[in-house]
């Protein structure tokens, strides 16, 4: 029955995050991927996500793939030991074959919904995969309406305790603040994912454009004056007509963010 594979997955899951819980966070994060596909842009915005994120995590466990280096052979060297796989990349679900829906990476590779099933990464060590791409939460529902295919089903299935994911394509500028924030939640104040997805989604709703330009401001000073996406950001965001509005209030910028797993 697909419902009892659904809750024994659950329970696998449930499983698989206590026996990990006591290891140290690992992080190995994909950001922008370069060149993207024919058609798509540049996510300008994934650099400044994945640096706000790897400062959650102490200097010698971070694993960043930037740019070209995020090709499929560096993930899949990189997942032993990583307790958490960011990918901030596109995405894209295959409705007419939901096993083709993929995680795009460099060099035109890709993390399929196939590839996962297959069993062939090592995932043994993670506790959360966060799928910060365009649509990487979409279920086939129309040919097999009781079974659940996707990407978050595929990595729960893989082994992964719990999978963060998108329903439709997101603004790279407005992730890269919800995503810093559902880390720090999740890391320093030891939420579990559910409610730090939650709580960070409420952050982004409520950030004004002071706030936001504030963030931006000190991802500028904290990469050295190098990060001119976080630069342009803060400029823009500055020039606000008012700095009390809140640019991310719509439930467009957060509400397509899911969680799966226990």
């Amino acid at each position: 029955m697909p419902g009892q594979r659904r809750s024994r997955a659950l329970q696998a899951a449930s499983r698989a995050l206590g026996e990990r819980a006591g290891q140290a966070p690992v992080l190995l994060a994909v950001g922008n991927p370069l060149p993207p596909l024919a058609g798509w842009q540049p996510l300008g915005y994934a650099g400044v996500e994945v640096r706000a994120i790897e400062r959650y995590f102490a200097a010698g466990s971070r694993r960043i793939l930037p740019e070209e280096a995020a090709t499929a052979t560096a993930v899949v060297q990189g997942l032993g030991g990583a307790t958490h796989l960011h990918l901030a990349c596109h995405g894209g679900f295959d409705l007419s074959e939901p096993l083709d829906s993929a995680l795009y990476l460099a060099g035109g590779d890709r993390l399929t919904l196939r590839e996962l099933l297959d069993g062939d990464l090592d995932l043994s060590s993670q506790r959360l995969a966060v799928l910060s791409a365009c649509q990487s939460g979409i279920t086939e529902f129309q040919r097999v309406p009781d079974e659940v295919i996707g990407l978050p089903a595929g990595f729960l299935q893989a082994g992964v305790p719990g999978v963060v994911a998108t329903l439709w394509p997101v603004n790279d500028q407005s992730t890269a603040v919800l995503m810093a924030e559902f880390y720090r939640l999740l890391l320093t104040d030891r939420q579990d994912p559910a409610t730090a997805l939650r709580g960070a989604c409420g952050h982004l709703r409520d950030a004004t454009a002071r706030d936001l330009a504030e963030w931006f401001e000190r991802r500028y000073q904290d990469s050295g004056g190098t990060d001119l996406a976080a630069y342009q950001a803060a400029t823009d965001l500055r020039s606000h007509p008012d700095p009390a509005d809140r640019p991310y209030a719509n439930p467009l910028y957060r509400a397509g963010f899911t969680y799966t797993g226990p």
